[in-house]
C-alpha cells in the first residue's frame, strides 16, 4: 500500500510540474493601447538632497541649519517626463498638530523634460528663531508629482489622485547666524 501511495504521489507530481511551467504569468504591457489611454502615475523617487556645498545630507542626521541662510538642491528622478515636481519641507510636522509647510519650489518640466532633474531649494524660513531653542526636530522634505492639497488625512502634504509622495527626512537643530 505504501509502495502504490509513493507510486502514485510520483505520477501526480511528474504530471502537475511540467503543468506549472507551461503556465507562466506574462505582465500586463505598461504602454498605452493607443493615444487615448492613461499611462500609470509612477512616484518621483528621491536621489538625494545636498547642501550649497555639494555635501549629502545623510540620514537620519543631525543636521544643523542657520537661521535665515543656507540652500539645499533636491536630486530627483520621475519617469512621467511632464510632471511638474513640487518639493515641500517641514518642521515637527504633526508632532503636536500638523503644521503647514515652511519652504517650497518646484522643477517645471521644461522644453526637453528629463528623468533625473535637480531643485534647487532656498532655507529661508525653515528655520526661524523661534527653533533656536537647541532642541533637536524633525525636518521632513517631500516631492511630490501633483501640487500638494489638504486633506483630512494630510492636512497641508496630500495629493489629487493619481498624485504620489516620496518623503525624506533628518533630525535638525536650527542655529543663530
Amino acid at each position: 500500500m505504501h509502495r502504490l501511495r509513493s507510486v502514485v504521489l510520483s505520477s501526480l507530481a511528474s504530471a502537475v510540474v511540467p503543468m506549472s511551467l507551461a503556465a507562466c504569468v506574462v505582465p500586463p504591457s505598461v504602454q498605452p493601447e493607443d493615444d487615448n489611454s492613461e499611462v500609470p502615475n509612477n512616484p518621483p523617487a528621491i536621489r538625494k538632497v545636498t547642501d550649497s556645498a555639494g555635501q549629502e545630507l545623510t540620514r537620519p542626521g543631525p543636521l544643523a541649519f542657520v537661521v535665515g541662510a543656507g540652500m539645499v538642491n533636491v536630486f530627483a528622478a520621475d519617469t512621467d517626463l511632464d510632471d511638474t515636481l513640487y518639493v515641500r519641507m517641514y518642521i515637527d510636522y504633526g508632532l503636536a498638530d500638523a503644521t503647514p509647510f515652511r519652504v517650497q519650489c518646484e522643477s517645471a518640466p521644461g522644453n526637453s523634460p528629463l528623468v533625473e532633474r535637480e531643485v534647487n531649494c532656498p532655507l529661508l524660513g525653515l528655520c526661524t528663531d523661534g527653533l533656536i531653542d537647541g532642541q533637536t526636530h524633525i525636518f521632513e522634505l517631500d516631492v511630490l508629482d501633483r501640487e500638494p492639497i489638504s486633506t483630512a488625512a494630510r492636512p497641508f502634504r496630500g495629493v489629487t489622485v493619481p498624485g504620489e509622495i516620496s518623503t525624506f527626512w533628518w533630525q535638525l537643530t536650527c542655529v543663530a547666524p
